[in-house]
Order: C-alpha cells, then structure tokens, then sequence
C-alpha cells in the first residue's frame, strides 16, 4: 500500500513539473480582491535535515496557498534556506573540523565499504521510490510535494544576490529612520562561535539573562601567596568575589576559596591584579574589564563570606572551629576562626556542609528576611533599612574603586545546534519591520502561529529516539500519508500531535478508497442512473453541499484539521451511509469522486491529482480546477430530519440488542425539554451560530431542575451541538419536519439496518394508531414518546 502511495507520488510530481503549475507570473491587469494571494514561511536553518517540525509549520502556508490556488488565485508561495546565524556557524565550522580530520571528501576504511548488503538495504525500497532526494530543496519540491516557485528562492547569503541586497537595504532602511542603532550591551556571549548566543540558539537556559553582580575587590596581603606571583611590585593583587548583597561586606569576616580549586592572577590595569578563575578572567575580558591572561589560571575565589547571612559559611566556618584536623589539612591558624554567632542553622539541627536540603532552606529564610526586615547596625547608613541602601553601597563600592559592576548568566546556557521556534521575538520583529517599512495597505493581511509539534504524544527529542526528519517520514509513510497527519495533529497555538499511527492509518485509507473508486468505476454501467430520487439520495447530495461549505470555511480561517474532518471523515461517512439505504446512483457517485477529490487537494494533492486524471479522466492539474460548487443550498431541515433518523435507528438497535424495553421516564421530560430548549434559544447568536455565554451561565439558568440534570444534561448537550451546526432552527419548540414521514419513507432502511421482518410506524397522537397497538400500549406510558425521540417496540411473531 505505500508502495503504490510511492508510485502515485513519482507521477504526479512529473506532471506537475512539465505543467509547471507552481509557477506565478504576474498579470497584465491589477487584480481584484481574491485573485491573488502571497504567502511566505520564516525560513529553516540550514544545519540538518529538516524535521517534522518544520514541516508542520510550513504546511499551514502550503494548504492555504493550495486552497487559493485551487480556487484560481494567482498564487505566489516563496521559499528559502536560512544561511546565516549561530547554528549555521556551528555546522559549518563541524563540517570544517570533520573535513580537516577526515579529508575531503570523506575517505572511509575497506571495511566500512565493505557493508553486508542486508544492513545497506534497509530502506532501498522506500528511498527508491521516494526519488532518492539528498538535497533539502529537492526533499520540499520533489518529495514533499511544496507548491512552490523556487525561481523566486529566498536564501540570506549572497548565493541569491537579489534577497540579499533586499535584506541589506532592510537594515541601512531602519537604521537611517532611527528604528534600529548599533551599539554594546549585555548579552550571553558564545566565545566557541565568536557571536551573541540568542534564545533560539540556546539548547538548554532558554530565557536566561545577564545578572548583574558586584565584584568586591579584596587586596591580598599576605607575602607568602604576594612572592608565589611572581613579578607583581607595583600591582596591588585582589581576591575578586561576586556578590548580590554588597551592602553585606559592612560584616564581612572572612573569605572562602576551594581547596582544590585553581588559581590563576590576570592583569586588570597597569596597578590592579586579580585573582580569579578562566572563566571569570575571559568573562571580565568581554567586558572590556581586563586585559588577554597571559597565563593559564590556577584557582577560584567562589564568594565573600558572612556567616551571620550565609548559613553555607556559616556551618564551612563551624567545621574549621570543631574539627582541627580540617584546619591542619588547609593550613588555616586557631585565630583565624572565632566565631560567637547564633544562626538559623541551630534552629534547623544543621549538622554539617552536607545536609543541603536544609542549608538551602536556611539560606532562603534568611536572605530573605535579612534582605526584605534587615536594618544596618553600624557605619553611615546605621538604622537605614537594608533594601533600601543596598543600591547606594553598590554605587558608593564602585565609586571609590573597592568594586566593579560585573555581568555573568543567571544559570548555565548550552548554545544549541537547532533552531528553536520562540515566537514572541520573530512575531514582534516581523510587525515591526513591516509597519516601519511599508505603508499600511501593504501589511500582511494576516499573521498566523502555531504551537511546537509532539511525535505520539511525547516531547520531540534526538537524545531520546522519538524523533523524525521529514525526509524520513516521506520514506516511512509517504508525502500524501504525512501530509495527511500534518493536518491532523492540530490547529491553533496548543502543541501539535504527529502520531504514527495516524500516518498508517492514512496509508490503508486512502489506498482503500483508491480501490473502492476503480471498483465502481469499473462496473460503472450496474449503478443506478436518473436524476437523485430517492430520501437517502436528496440527503446524500444536501451531506455533499454542507460539507463543500464547511470545508470552504474551515481552510479560510486556516483550521486545516476541521477541513480534513469536513471535506474528508464527514464526507466519506456520508458516502457510506448512502451505500447502506440505497442502491448507488450514478450521478451522486461521481459527483461524490470530483467533490472528495478537489476538497482534500490542498492536503493530499499528489492523491488528488493522481485519482482526477486517472481515473475521472479530466484534463489539466486538479490543483487549479477551481473550487466545488453546490447543486442547491443546503438544507438543514433535511440535515435535521437525517440526523433524527439515523439517531432513531440507533436507539432502537441497542433496544433490540437488550430485548427489553427501556426504564419508565419522567412524564414532566417534555416540559424540562421546552424549558432547556428556551434557555438556549435566549443565549443562542443566529449570525454567528455561537452562544453568547458559556456552559457555566447557561447551566446556572437552570438551576431549578438540577434534580433532572441527568435527563437535562444530555439533551442539553445534543441540542448544542445541532444548534452550532445546522442553527438556531434547531433549537424550535417544534421540529421542522415530519417525523412520521421521515420514518415511513425509510421503512425500508430500517428494516435492512436492524434486520427486521416488518416494520409499522405509529402515531401516539393518533387514537386508532394506540387502539391497534393493542395490550402493547402500555409500553407508552413506561417510555412515553416526545418531539424528536420515538418509542420503539418489539414484538417475536
């Protein structure tokens, strides 16, 4: 089966490619409104395959611009490759090492030619169908089936010199407006790549910003460690530790370094040294505060400490006083650590450094405390409240040079090799460049998002396995199966769901229904002919009306899986039931096939094109055949009475299957039923065939027969449903059709779908209709009928 989905594919990419039906010229006159329609998708990185994700996201331009086009639009749908940035540079400079370890092009050992044929034969049969696509262009145009003009590519390098003089004259455009300036600031940096590491460049610390800290500048002033630094005379040399309490320093008492760190010393100025990690002096350089080490670093300062405010300091200085065996290891003299201070470590039983848990407790408690109720003791600022003059200790520090404003990430940050879709920031860069550029009657007229998209209802991860490209997808399902899926896995802004199963499904369907079609085509000559006569014909067409404007709707507001639903699931369920009451008839069948075959499309048009010039033998591409029209307006009563039907039918087979009849219902059901019916019909918005208020109101409305909510309720919810379908018409006290002509008409129907001998319809209304029910009657005052819901009896003979 996706082997033939394979084949179809093949074709009808060759067709489209000698028609060129993807390519868009303009017209000799202005258009009017809906003739043309222009669309374009925020480009891929060019750092590995494409995913299913960005798939996903392109295929709500490539189903719209195939609905328009469909509908005879002059459509243009650019495409192109994002050629710059971060993650670009990092592949490239991959692609650099690699060729430079290995050579170019890649020599591989004999034995890794020498590959057993079962193991390099894995996907020959996919991949040769599939056209064997290695470059990214040639998997959208030729595999995946994009409608795109690739004469009009978009690429942001100087391989497309005409975009890329666009671009350019983008940026000196807002920067002579004053809308964009060049200047410093502070940001996560990459030294790897030699550029900012944005959001989207971030494989993990994604929204994590530059803190800033205040390095407090501690001179050394111990020979021993002075004479260790070599030639330092004239330097003052500086233990630097960060801090976010400067105004702490006030209690300062001592300063903690790892044991086993390593130290290194950089030259900060011509008079200043300090004492601090790799990382710290390469951060400090960065930040212009620093000159380039001239030698390798050796340890880390990693805090200032004050007990009375750290309680981590507090229980490292309690160990030095209680364990002298520590102070003899580091060197660390008896007067160096007294210490009469009475924490909340007492308080939390804290017995060491390495109860963690409940030295982060202390430490939030008090830092907090200290921060938000601490009061200074002593010096300029004695009795002023900590929060109030910490910002003044900072500047007052820097100012007289015992500190530096110093920035370093929040948490750590991962520069990643993907791309990662982060729509607040394109979302505001595209409206901003738009409204800046262009006068308003050029802004786009609509803007559309989606959400990340899931593999099976699980996180899209290369580390955990549950991950697909597109090209893999094509080669596992087929274009027209993972197109199908696309559409599937959901509308609006909440993550998206590609599931497999879905994807096979959609292979069995469609081959089915390709069957199906050949089937009939080929005993064409046994349908019934002649105009639609028949109930189930006049419903048949009138389900083929509503679904052609449900889905014309649906694929204008962009909600491509309520399309697949409409124009496909519906559709079909429609064609089936027709099946069942009737003898097919010949005009409604085909009518059926060019319907189906233009309204999925935009969807599946490899399918569509194959099923409109194989087997309906029309001419030119189906992707321009214009939209379906209807045979008449639908007709919602009909619709109704369908339902009313169909509904009927059920009810009475789960009776039969129970062989007893139903519990007695409530005599007073028909008045709850008018009295739900007119709290909808007061909350109900005929143009819009929305209600106004939510469950909630609606449900407060009724609250005095809550004692009959389980009757209520799923009236409530039937009703609802209809209401939004077919409109307020369902919502009448009185049913808009017959229902006694509606049964008698289908007597037959019913018969063959519950497999009954003899079927009679009654009216209860109808006094001689009771008389001939005979002793049965009294089956009507256990489950007496009401308007839309018939009471079924049966009787073995």
């Amino acid at each position: 089966m996706l082997h033939r989905l394979l084949e179809i594919e093949v074709e009808a990419r060759k067709w489209w490619e000698d028609e060129g039906v993807f390519l868009s010229e303009s017209r000799k006159y202005p258009p009017k409104p809906g003739e043309k329609f222009f669309a374009t998708f925020p480009f891929p990185y060019m750092n590995g395959y494409l995913r299913i994700g960005h798939a996903f996201s392109l295929s709500k331009a490539d189903f719209a611009s195939a609905y328009h086009r469909l509908r005879g639009a002059n459509v243009l749908l650019p495409f192109g490759f994002h050629c710059t940035g971060m993650t670009n540079k990092a592949s490239a400079d991959k692609l650099s090492r690699e060729i430079q370890q290995f050579g170019n092009p890649h020599e591989e050992s004999d034995d890794a030619l020498a590959l057993p044929d079962w193991f390099r034969g894995k996907m020959s049969k996919a991949a040769a169908n599939s056209g064997g696509e290695v470059y990214q262009w040639e998997i959208m145009r030729q595999a995946y089936g994009l409608g795109c003009d690739w004469r009009r590519s978009f690429v942001t390098t100087d391989v497309n010199p005409f975009f890329d003089a666009f671009v350019r004259w983008q940026t000196r455009k807002l920067k002579s407006m004053g809308k964009i300036v060049k200047d410093r600031r502070y940001t996560i940096y990459s030294p790897l790549d030699g550029q900012p590491c944005a959001d989207h460049d971030r494989a993990s610390g994604e929204g994590v910003q530059p803190q800033e800290y205040t390095l407090i500048k501690m001179e050394v002033a111990v020979k021993p460690l002075l004479l260790k630094l070599g030639p330092s005379e004239g330097k003052r040399v500086f233990l630097a530790a960060a801090t976010l309490r400067p105004e702490t320093m006030y209690g300062q008492t001592n300063a903690w370094v790892l044991p086993d760190g390593r130290y290194g010393a950089y030259e900060i100025s011509e008079t200043d040294v300090f004492i601090v990690t790799e990382r710290a002096a390469l951060n400090l350089a960065y930040q212009n505060f620093s000159k380039t080490p001239q030698k390798k670093p050796s340890c880390l300062v990693e805090l200032t400490g004050v007990p009375s405010d750290a309680p981590d300091d507090y229980m490292a200085l309690q160990d030095l006083i209680s364990k002298p065996d520590v102070r003899a290891k580091y060197g660390v003299k008896d007067e160096w650590v007294p210490s009469d201070i009475v924490p909340v470590c007492l308080d939390l039983k804290i017995k060491g450094q390495k109860d963690k848990e409940y030295l982060a407790e202390a430490k939030r408690l008090t830092y907090l405390k200290g921060f938000t109720e601490g009061t200074m003791l002593i010096g300029e600022f004695a009795g002023r409240k900590v929060q109030e003059i910490n910002p003044i200790i900072k500047t007052k520090l820097v100012e007289s040079g015992e500190a530096i404003l110093y920035r370093q990430p929040e948490n750590p940050v991962m520069s990643r090799s993907v791309v990662h879709n982060v729509p607040r920031i394109r979302m505001t860069f595209f409206m901003y460049n738009h409204a800046a550029l262009m006068a308003e009657r050029n802004w786009p007229r609509g803007i559309r998002c989606n959400g990340h998209i899931m593999l099976n209802s699980e996180k899209m991860s290369k580390s955990t396995g549950n991950f697909r490209t597109l090209r893999q997808a094509i080669e596992e399902f087929s274009a027209t199966a993972t197109r199908f899926s696309l559409a599937d896995a959901g509308d609006g802004l909440d993550d998206a769901n590609f599931v497999f199963e879905t994807a096979n499904a959609a292979i069995l369907r469609l081959t089915k229904e390709l069957t199906w079609m050949e089937e009939v085509l080929g005993a064409e000559s046994s349908l019934r002919t002649g105009p639609p006569s028949t109930y189930a014909d006049k419903v048949f067409e009138n389900d083929m009306n509503i679904a052609i404007k449900l889905t014309e709707k649906a694929y204008k507001d962009c909600l491509f899986r309520e399309a697949l639903k409409n124009g496909f699931y519906d559709l079909q369920a429609a064609r089936d039931e027709h099946r069942l009451s009737c003898g097919m008839n010949h005009d409604l069948i085909l009518t059926f096939m060019d319907v189906q075959t233009r309204l999925i499309e935009p969807i599946c048009p490899h399918f569509a094109e194959y099923v409109w010039r194989k087997l309906l033998k029309k001419q030119g591409c189906v992707v321009k055949a214009g939209w379906p029209t209807t045979s008449n307006e639908p007709d919602l009563v009909l619709k109704g009475a369908n339902k009313y039907l169909q509904d009927s039918i059920v009810s009475m087979r789960k009776i039969l299957q129970k062989q007893l009849l139903t519990a007695g219902a409530n005599s007073n059901l028909k008045g709850l039923k008018a009295h739900c019916l007119q709290i909808l019909q007061s909350n109900f918005h005929e143009q819009t065939s929305c209600f106004l208020a939510p469950d909630a109101e609606i449900l407060a409305e009724l609250k005095e027969i809550l004692q009959n909510e389980k009757l209520c309720m799923p009236f409530l919810k039937f009703k609802k449903n209809a209401a939004i379908a077919l409109g307020g018409q369902a919502l009448n006290l009185q049913l808009p059709f017959g229902e006694m002509e509606v049964l008698q008409s289908n007597i037959d129907l019913i018969k063959r779908q519950l497999g009954l001998e003899e079927v009679e319809i009654f009216s209860a209304s109808v006094p001689d209709d009771v008389t001939k029910a005979g002793p049965r009657a009294s089956v009507l005052t256990q489950n007496p009928p009401s308007p839309g819901s018939p009471t079924a009896i049966f009787v073995n003979r």
